[in-house]
């Protein structure tokens, strides 16, 4: 990616060791994010693939999942729909491996 000023901005691709975000406690956990960075933070559009597999693919606003994206997880869920603050917010669509639907 660039630097401007120090700070990351605009396409890049990053690895986090031991980042810190997750659903559970709002922080990111281990993985790499390609996409877009504002100031230092993933903000734009992006996707991370955490280090077990989970995958979050859409919007970002000062480091956590912001807007519209979909979160594919390991085991075979899916989310798909409005995030806030890096968590569900709003309307969306969870489709489990089993078959089952929540909307």
């Amino acid at each position: 990616g660039n630097m401007v000023d120090g700070q990351w901005h605009g396409k890049g691709k990053m690895e986090y060791a031991d980042a810190t975000w997750n659903a559970e406690n709002n922080r990111m956990k281990a993985g790499v994010y390609e996409g877009d960075f504002v100031h230092d933070k993933r903000h734009g559009k992006g996707a991370f693939t955490f280090a077990n597999g989970d995958e979050y693919d859409g919007d970002w606003v000062d480091d956590l999942p912001d807007g519209e994206g979909v979160m594919r997880y390991f085991n075979g869920d899916t989310f798909k729909g409005e995030w806030k603050a890096g968590l569900y917010h709003g309307q969306g669509k969870y489709d489990y491996v089993d078959g089952h639907v929540y909307e």
